[in-house]
């Protein structure tokens, strides 16, 4: 499996959460998702994006 960097994997993770802020408001229209639910899986992937925000500022705090 390849190796990728924080700032690879930062950016991933904000594709993923625009996704989801898309989709998921039409998943819970249609009922196949509640609203906490889609709510809860938004939040903890913000909450992961914070993490690897702060870790990627400091592996290189000259670039940010």
């Amino acid at each position: 499996m390849p190796k990728f960097d924080v700032p690879t994997k930062l950016k991933e993770l904000k594709r993923e959460l625009g996704q989801r802020k898309y989709v998921y408001p039409r998943r819970v229209a249609d009922g196949k998702m509640s609203q906490a639910d889609a709510d809860l899986k938004t939040a903890i992937l913000e909450a992961i994006i914070e993490d690897y925000d702060q870790l990627a500022k400091s592996e290189q705090p000259g670039l940010f």
